[in-house]
């Protein structure tokens, strides 16, 4: 906000006369300062600073002269004649010119280095974690040797027409599967027969003696078939489920 000292008012010894005429016209047309005030949307303590030339009492130089215009031109006076006086009476100070710092360019911090790459370990641990959750493998499960033996499969023999096919003894399990890929772990009479991913299309067969243990990350995208029985699927799509099937067990 600019200010300005009363003192600034004399010129060659004269007074400014900008609020004298500016009272004189307004009383002559029979104004209040309260009329003005609701008539020029000027503030009323403005106006009155105006007449009595205290024009450090205004928000600034600019608004003065923008007031000081607008009431002339109310009243009837000449706004460029009284801005004239106003100018003359109150020169524009000379401000000394602002000395601008260079402040250095901030370099960017190492540790903004080390953020990004924890924020990458970060990403590798959530996907490790929701990869488990949707149906990876178990830790808590049974783990294979690291020599894993080779998977047991049986191809199936070709049924000629009208014989009956005849079931090997034991556990017979089938999976098929129907839908997207499967995280399938198989063990055979508690050895460790099978551990990856299965995709659509696949089909697996399983021999037994005594048992066959399964635990499938996407129970609806495998169809079981136990014994020459069609079981159906253990379980919905994207759910998690382990079953065992015995010898003793029938079918069903």
């Amino acid at each position: 906000m600019l200010y300005w000292a009363w003192e600034t008012a004399l010129i060659g010894g004269g007074v400014v006369d900008v609020g004298r005429r500016l009272r004189e016209a307004r009383i002559s047309l029979g104004y209040t300062l309260d009329d003005l005030e609701e008539r020029t949307k000027i503030r009323k303590r403005y106006l009155a600073a105006l007449e009595e030339e205290r024009f450090g009492d205004l928000p600034g130089r600019v608004y003065a002269k923008a007031f000081l215009r607008t009431y002339a031109r109310f009243l009837d006076l000449d706004p460029e004649e009284l801005a004239a006086q106003f100018d003359q009476a109150f020169p524009v100070e000379k401000s000394e010119p602002l000395e601008i710092k260079h402040s250095p360019v901030a370099r960017r911090p190492r540790y903004t280095n080390y953020l990004v790459v924890l924020c990458i370990i970060g990403g590798l641990l959530i996907f490790n974690a929701l990869y488990r959750a949707l149906g990876g493998p178990d830790e808590n499960a049974t783990q294979p040797p690291e020599n894993t033996p080779p998977r047991q499969l049986v191809e199936e023999p070709k049924q000629k027409p009208g014989q009956v096919a005849q079931q090997p003894q034991g556990v017979n399990l089938k999976l098929d599967v129907t839908g997207d890929a499967c995280w399938t772990q198989v063990v055979v009479d508690g050895k460790p027969a099978f551990e990856g991913m299965l995709t659509g299309g696949d089909v697996q067969v399983f021999q037994g003696r005594e048992k066959i243990w399964i635990k499938l990350g996407n129970a609806g995208a495998v169809r079981i078939e136990f014994n020459g029985k069609e079981i159906g699927y253990l379980g919905k799509t994207g759910e998690v489920v382990s079953h065992e099937f015995p010898a003793a067990e029938e079918p069903g």
